[in-house]
């Protein structure tokens, strides 16, 4: 593996310092580095719902 080929190398698995995110889709697959994180739940305390009109 490429980790066995590069000496000195660490990974924290507990709480890495950049995350990779992979989508798979039909024949595609797309890996990136996560840049940001929308959190939820500002998203659901503006549902309809919750507003008074």
């Amino acid at each position: 593996t490429i980790l066995n080929k590069v000496k000195g190398i660490n990974v924290d698995l507990e709480k890495p310092q950049k995350t990779f995110v992979g989508i798979l889709t039909g024949d595609s697959f797309i890996f990136g580095l996560e840049l940001a994180e929308i959190r939820p739940k500002p998203f659901f305390e503006r549902r309809p719902r919750r507003k008074a009109f």
